[in-house]
């Protein structure tokens, strides 16, 4: 576009090369982003569960997750049972996990036009097994989608990489479990969730 105002209008050239080297940083910008997740999905260090506090590390998980804005109405809800800990994780991986789903979570209710409401729950399921659960108030995933949702590069979000819940069932299987979807189709949110296992 800039060569061929510059070829056949130069006098429009002034005007319209704020915008278009503006997209163009833009664009370099986005494409910089994806390469960067791309390499760091490839890097992902193996998790090395060991007992720790999943308690602990869903509180840090959320503070470095941000997006939390007051002033959009989004609220957060944490549910952390008392008899949860110690569990077998690693915190690094296990902090990652977690910040993507709550990441997932508001990026999806946002999409409503409605204040995001975001709920994590932790629960001792028995004495071997404590359950981990992040749902939203989004719209749900439809029912097309919710066999690829941990695909890698499947995604539905503009400029989205598709690597955040890959990266979640990555890190759930290195840690000897998985983790599930509830779609609540319907408007009715959806909810990931996860187990652990106790030392």
């Amino acid at each position: 576009t800039l060569q061929r105002t510059q070829a056949r209008r130069p006098e429009r050239f002034a005007e319209i090369f704020p915008e278009c080297t503006a997209t163009i940083l833009e664009e370099v910008d986005r494409l910089k982003h994806i390469v960067s997740e791309f390499s760091a999905f490839a890097r992902l260090p193996a998790s090395e569960p060991r007992p720790g506090s999943l308690s602990d590390v869903v509180k840090r998980s959320v503070e470095l997750a941000g997006g939390f804005d007051d002033e959009a109405g989004a609220t957060l809800e944490l549910a952390l049972g008392a008899d949860v800990d110690p569990v077998l994780l690693d915190p690094d991986r296990m902090t990652q996990l977690v910040q993507n789903l709550v990441k997932n979570a508001l990026e999806a209710a946002a999409g409503t036009g409605k204040p995001a409401h975001v709920r994590v729950t932790t629960r001792a399921l028995d004495g071997r097994v404590v359950e981990l659960s992040v749902a939203d108030n989004g719209p749900g995933v439809k029912a097309e989608d919710e066999s690829r949702v941990f695909t890698p590069y499947f995604t539905k979000k503009a400029g989205g990489t598709g690597l955040g819940l890959a990266v979640v069932s990555r890190i759930a299987a290195e840690h000897g479990g998985s983790v599930r979807l509830d779609p609540g189709q319907g408007g009715g949110g959806a909810t990931f969730t996860g187990q652990l296992r106790r030392p």
